[in-house]
């Protein structure tokens, strides 16, 4: 018998018959792509803002995140695990957008460190017997490592390339979700990553012109963030629960903050 989803969505999560056709058919749900396009949309407009619509618009993002990041993994205990993922989310938002002078991001290792810290509590205060405890002490950390990642896109907004680099880099990761709900076929879905990739450095190119980000380095973009965020969708939408809206709109948000890391650094070391 498969382990209780939060909030009685077990039943649901269950593929009907088992057959491969229904798995295939929840590897990108309809939600997971509103996410990342949403999301995506929204972080590339905040980082042209500001950094406060960046750092309100991540800790949106995160606190997506961390309602649905139990479900995706059905980790035991998911409202605490919830609850420790949105005070992270909170907590790296505000590390970045505090943080106006050289060297940026330097709060958010301790935010991050306060965040592991507040995991154990949280396995600590558990009355449930602590069953899969480290399952659910590295299903959280991992969780807590996307809301960093995404606190990148905060950064971004502060440096003289940051938004045309933030919006390079969420091109190919929207497009890359789009294409991976719509090509369905098994024929086509082994082709699936190098068009992903094809598709999502052909789209950060173009935008490099009017964005003024020289080609080469959104190329790299283009192929590095939407490979990223391929990746985290492949690992995450065949689980069996990702036929719930809520962890479908979590790992859609998620594949976008992932990559904030990726553009932060790459606009750090390859533009003035």
């Amino acid at each position: 018998m498969p382990e209780q989803l939060d909030g009685g969505e077990a039943a649901a999560a269950e593929p009907a018959g088992g057959s491969g056709e229904t798995l295939t058919s929840l590897r990108s749900g309809a939600l997971v792509v509103v996410g990342a396009l949403v999301t995506a949309g929204l972080v590339a407009a905040s980082v042209y803002a500001g950094p406060g619509i960046a750092a309100l618009v991540v800790a949106a993002g995160g606190a997506v995140l961390a309602w649905g990041w139990p479900g995706i993994l059905d980790l035991p205990s998911p409202r605490g695990t919830s609850g420790v993922l949105l005070l992270a989310a909170l907590a790296v938002a505000a590390a970045a957008f505090l943080t106006a002078d050289a060297p940026l991001l330097r709060l958010v290792p301790a935010a991050v460190a306060g965040a592991v810290l507040l995991t154990f509590v949280h396995q600590l205060l558990r009355r449930d017997g602590r069953p899969r405890l480290v399952t659910t002490v590295a299903g959280t950390l991992t969780g807590i490592a996307a809301l960093a990642s995404g606190v990148g896109f905060v950064g971004l907004s502060r440096l003289p390339h940051g938004d045309g680099v933030a919006a390079v880099a969420v091109i190919g990761v929207a497009a890359g979700a789009l294409l991976d709900h719509l090509l369905r076929g098994e024929a086509l879905r082994a082709w699936l990553l190098p068009l992903e990739l094809v598709v999502g450095a052909g789209l950060a190119v173009a935008l490099s012109v009017a964005v003024a980000v020289p080609w080469g380095v959104a190329l790299l973009l283009g192929v590095v963030c939407t490979g990223v965020s391929h990746a985290l969708r492949r690992v995450v939408t065949a689980l069996p629960a990702l036929v719930a809206a809520r962890p479908q709109l979590a790992a859609g948000v998620t594949t976008v903050l992932l990559d904030g890391v990726v553009a932060y650094l790459v606009c750090r070391a390859l533009l003035p």
